[in-house]
């Protein structure tokens, strides 16, 4: 990776996904913090770096990428040794995109009714409401995900994964928000596992 590399990231947000896939690969990367809950997003030196106004977003050169899963797939092109996805022409990566999707647009949105529910309706008295359906929805997916954990050593077989990176932030975004995480047992065992990954320390 000759270029320059930027990750415009948030604390908390769901950008520490593609931060943890860059320090997985090793990659040199500059990191700049858009700050979401102070409205940094809106800024015009951000929208005019990224119109669609969110984080991730990746600045290769002169280069942008954004959402995660795009970059996952480019720094996974970039350092293939580094195991982030399967090798991109296979069947295997086609799973592999199938579950990232999933990731991406079933369980990330739920989060974001537990977690800022005030994005979702105007209405105060709403918001208990948004919440309490999206922990039960949640609780459903993480129930799953806690199945299939137990049959794995990581997501993928072999090595830790974008993947893996995609369950950390999941279990960090809800571990201080009204969500019960004691129902999955080997969910927790596996972030403890990840825990241990110099990228993630």
């Amino acid at each position: 990776m000759s270029e320059a590399i930027v990750l415009h990231a948030c604390p908390r947000a769901c950008s520490l996904v593609s931060h943890l896939a860059l320090e997985h690969a090793g990659a040199r990367f500059e990191l700049r913090f858009v700050d979401l809950f102070k409205g940094e997003q809106h800024k015009s030196e951000y929208r005019a770096l990224n119109r669609r106004g969110k984080v991730p977003f990746l600045s290769i050169g002169t280069e942008g990428i954004a959402e995660n899963i795009a970059i996952l797939s480019w720094i996974a092109r970039r350092v293939p040794q580094a195991g982030l996805l399967p090798p991109l022409e296979s069947n295997d990566a086609i799973h592999a995109l199938s579950d990232l999707s999933w990731f991406s647009s079933s369980v990330h949105p739920v989060i974001s009714r537990i977690v800022v529910p005030e994005r979702f309706t105007s209405d105060k008295d709403g918001l208990e409401p948004i919440r309490k359906v999206a922990c039960a929805a949640l609780a459903a997916e993480f129930a799953l995900i806690d199945s299939l954990l137990g049959e794995r050593q990581w997501w993928w077989p072999g090595r830790p994964s974008a993947a893996d990176f995609y369950l950390f932030w999941f279990w960090a975004r809800v571990s201080d928000a009204p969500f019960d995480l004691g129902p999955y047992p080997n969910y927790r065992a596996h972030i403890v596992k990840l825990g241990q990954l110099p990228a993630v320390q």
